[in-house]
């Protein structure tokens, strides 16, 4: 097999879908908004939850054994826990900010609080159907959880009203395994369903490494997880941090990744989900970074920099949202 170089996995300029013209377009094309809208609300949970999932084991090899140019290195959850994995640990970190900030724009830029609530109940419905895909679980979870989401109370008291399930679920089950994840309990979570991850919660580890902890960018995701106030420093050191780092050199165990690489196998075998592509590019990271920030922006601008400047525009959508 040809080695695979260690530069990102992302190229957004190389990137094209049915989603977005052909000749570029500017951020938040409401075109293309109003397609993605549609084909959540109008696609099962289950088969958008599929297709995420099957993005994410990609990116982390999980099913295939490629050659990263290092001896002995055939899956991104090894490379992750390794120095060589920087790019990877920036991609997959990236992919997660990206993906937040994709399903509060897909939520915040809805046409009525109708409309909104409604792909927030897509959202919540997807999550329930993350339980095998850990990274794919805390990344919506995590978006629901915004505080800019939470502070819009009118949208939030319609989800009870109109989807009191998936409201609960939210509330009561969702959040709370979130929670009991993050706080590195993970037995209480894989001792019901360890026997069928097909990735593992493996963000906490990448936020604290030092190579991404010391960019804003990466530091608030890691001030989210852990519930540090900005500015407080982080004390060394840090129990609940090296239970995550034990947990994520645990996953890199040959053990590990042979157990991660056949559920993977299973799932896709097993599940009767036919591949759509525009359902694939929904998910793209590519497609997110287009969306977002346009196809200049995606290009010429640092992650550090697109997330700082897109913190602001979730607040002027939240603010409209509210309204």
């Amino acid at each position: 097999m040809t080695p695979i170089s260690l530069s990102s996995a992302f190229n957004p300029s190389e990137f094209r879908t049915l989603y977005l013209p052909k000749e570029g377009n500017k951020p938040l094309d409401p075109t293309a908004i109003n397609a993605v809208q549609r084909t959540l609300l109008d696609t099962e949970s289950d088969v958008l939850a599929y297709h995420l999932t099957k993005l994410d084991m990609d990116l982390l090899s999980i099913t295939l054994n490629r050659e990263y140019g290092l001896p002995g290195i055939k899956s991104g959850l090894h490379l992750l826990t390794l120095v060589e994995g920087k790019q990877l640990r920036e991609d997959l970190m990236e992919r997660c900010l990206s993906l937040k900030y994709f399903i509060l724009t897909t939520i915040l830029t809805a046409t009525s609080k109708e409309q909104s609530v409604a792909l927030m109940a897509k959202w919540i419905s997807i999550a329930s159907e993350l339980s095998n895909n850990l990274v794919g679980f805390f990344n919506v979870v995590n978006a629901l959880s915004n505080v800019k989401l939470r502070g819009i109370t009118s949208i939030w008291r319609k989800l009870n009203e109109n989807y009191p399930e998936d409201s609960s679920c939210l509330e009561h089950e969702l959040k709370s395994k979130l929670k009991i994840l993050n706080e590195g309990k993970f037995e209480e979570i894989e001792s019901s369903e360890s026997s069928f991850i097909v990735i593992p919660h493996i963000i906490p580890f990448l936020s604290g490494c030092k190579d991404l902890r010391g960019l804003k960018t990466f530091r608030n995701l890691f001030n989210e997880i852990f519930k540090f106030s900005k500015g407080v420093p982080i004390p060394e050191p840090f129990p609940l941090f090296n239970s995550h780092i034990a947990y994520a050199q645990e996953c890199s165990s040959e053990k590990s990744l042979d157990r991660f690489r056949e559920n993977g196998l299973k799932y896709i075998n097993d599940i009767e989900i036919q591949d759509e592509i525009l359902l694939y590019d929904l998910f793209h990271t590519n497609f997110h970074l287009k969306l977002l920030w346009g196809s200049n922006g995606a290009v010429n601008q640092s992650c550090v920099e697109r997330i700082s400047k897109f913190e602001k525009v979730i607040s002027v959508l939240a603010n409209l949202c509210s309204k």
